[in-house]
């Protein structure tokens, strides 16, 4: 009776944390506020082919909207940062956040991941997604990590600020 008891107590644990792990983690930025450098309004992002860069990354995208629909289309390159100081790329994130009138992200996608990809070539990215209409503008950011010749690592970021 005692070990069955325990059995069921370890179960039902078990089932706990499993379900608990399932939980959707897409709220992690949803509220924060986007660098102002990154800040790029709707109307002016749907005019042309549009480039953003930084010390990290390049990104050559074109935004369509339709209706409620936006289709993000490009293709995302490691700058000269990384490329001239970092061997290869570990695992790295491009995302999109979508934004308020207030610059606090709304939604967020990532348009791209990569795990050991080369730092020289180019990486083609096409996502879909339904917009609400509070959405004004868009944001890229990204997480990486990239890995030196002697095998020391560096963390890049640039993500939207959870405390303002």
């Amino acid at each position: 009776m005692r070990n069955t008891l325990k059995l069921m107590m370890g179960l039902v644990l078990l089932c706990g944390l499993m379900l608990a792990g399932c939980q959707p983690t897409t709220g992690l930025y949803l509220g924060a506020k986007a660098l102002p450098a990154t800040v790029v309004p709707l109307p002016d992002a749907l005019k042309a082919e549009q480039h953003w860069r930084d010390l990290y990354v390049r990104v050559d995208y074109r935004i369509q909207q339709q209706g409620n629909r936006l289709t993000a289309t490009g293709v995302f390159s490691f700058a000269d940062y990384p490329q001239l100081n970092m061997a290869r790329v570990q695992d790295f994130k491009l995302k999109l956040f979508l934004l308020n009138k207030d610059q606090l992200v709304v939604d967020y996608l990532d348009l791209y991941r990569t795990l050991g990809h080369s730092l020289r070539d180019g990486m083609a990215f096409s996502k879909t997604l339904e917009i609400s209409p509070e959405v004004t503008a868009l944001s890229f950011g990204y997480e990486g990590d990239f890995i030196d010749d002697n095998g020391t690592r560096d963390h890049a970021w640039k993500l939207p600020k959870r405390h303002f």
